[in-house]
C-alpha cells in the first residue's frame, strides 16, 4: 500500500521527469484510478495528507484529477479534517491545520462524514516511539543503500 500511495501522490513525477517523459501523465491517468480504491481501503493517513494537498495545492499533484469532484473543495477538506480526533490530526498530519473560516455546506459535511467513516475512521494517534510512514520509507531506503554498499564491497574483494 505505501507504494500505491507514493504513486498516487506522484512523488515520481517531478517537473524535470515529466519534461523528459511526458507520457508519464497519460500513464498516471490510465493506472491511478484503479489504484485509488485499494489505497483508500487501507485508511492510510499518508493518503489523507495527499488528498488534502491535492485540494490546496492542485498544481503540485495530478491526484486531484482522479479524486471525486465533490472531494475537491476546501469546504469538504475542512469538514473531513474536523472529523479527525485532535490527537490524530496532531500526530498523523503534523502541520495540517483546520481553517475554521472556510464555510462548509451541509452537502460537504455529509460527504466528509461518509468518507471519514468509510476510509479514515480507523486512524489512531501516533505514539511517540512509533515511526511515521515517511520515516519508515527513509529507513528502508537507507537500509537498501547500505545493503548495496555491502554487496559492492564484497563483490570487489580479491
Amino acid at each position: 500500500v505505501p507504494s500505491l500511495i507514493e504513486y498516487l501522490g506522484s512523488a515520481h513525477m517531478g517537473v524535470g521527469t515529466i519534461m523528459r517523459d511526458p507520457s508519464l501523465i497519460a500513464e498516471y491517468r490510465r493506472d491511478a484510478p484503479s489504484m485509488l480504491p485499494r489505497a483508500l481501503a487501507s485508511g492510510d493517513p499518508d493518503l489523507l495528507q495527499r488528498i488534502v494537498n491535492a485540494v490546496y495545492l492542485p498544481d503540485h499533484t495530478p491526484l486531484s484529477s482522479i479524486l471525486p469532484p465533490e472531494w475537491l473543495t476546501p469546504g469538504f477538506i475542512t469538514a473531513l479534517l474536523q472529523e479527525l480526533p485532535a490527537e490524530v490530526l496532531k500526530t498523523r498530519l503534523p502541520g495540517t491545520q483546520i481553517n475554521h473560516r472556510i464555510p462548509v455546506s451541509d452537502t460537504e459535511r455529509e460527504a466528509a462524514e461518509r468518507v471519514y467513516a468509510d476510509y479514515f475512521a480507523g486512524i489512531t494517534a501516533l505514539q511517540e516511539s512509533e515511526p511515521t510512514g515517511r520515516q519508515v520509507d527513509w529507513m528502508r531506503k537507507a537500509l537498501s543503500i547500505e545493503q548495496l554498499r555491502c554487496d559492492d564491497a564484497t563483490a570487489f574483494q580479491p
